[in-house]
């Protein structure tokens, strides 16, 4: 059973496709994050004092970091909160976030390290999926194939 070119979509593309998705979905949880933060805190004092930062370091990548918010005379600063090995962020990076917003952190944190673990492995698929391509058309392009009637009959190779 073959399929033609015209209705097998390009696998490099559906892997793309599904990082683009991936990527909006950390940027919508940003965006839903800071909202819920600040409803948590508008009867207290003070400034929600974390949140998430979704950056795109080169044009086939993105990152979800969580970032310390400063306020200060001078203005709004903020700094990148270490993440360190793996997906997940250690349970100390949020020390200095009190309750209850610190329970949205975590809740939140579970998820972006979801999302930061299925995004790396999109990667590592999309260049499996190259490197294959890559493989298979330097094969078939050195192939010299002979006809199936310059086989001599009777021969099983």
């Amino acid at each position: 059973m073959s399929s033609s070119p015209c209705t097998t979509p390009d696998p490099v593309a559906v892997v793309d496709l599904l990082y683009l998705q991936l990527r909006q979905q950390a940027e919508e949880m940003r965006d839903q994050f800071f909202q819920r933060a600040l409803a948590l805190q508008v009867d207290k004092k003070g400034h929600v004092p974390i949140g998430i930062a979704v950056l795109e370091p080169s044009e086939n990548s993105f990152a979800a970091y969580w970032v310390r918010i400063f306020i200060s005379a001078q203005g709004r600063s903020v700094r990148t909160i270490n993440k360190g090995t793996g997906f997940k962020y250690p349970v100390g990076a949020f020390s200095f976030v009190k309750q209850p917003l610190k329970g949205l952190v975590r809740a939140y944190e579970t998820e972006l390290a979801t999302l930061r673990q299925l995004a790396s492995e999109n990667r590592a698929l999309r260049k499996s999926l190259l490197a294959h391509h890559g493989k298979v058309t330097r094969e078939i392009s050195q192939a010299s194939f002979r006809s199936l009637a310059e086989v001599p009959e009777g021969r099983c190779e």
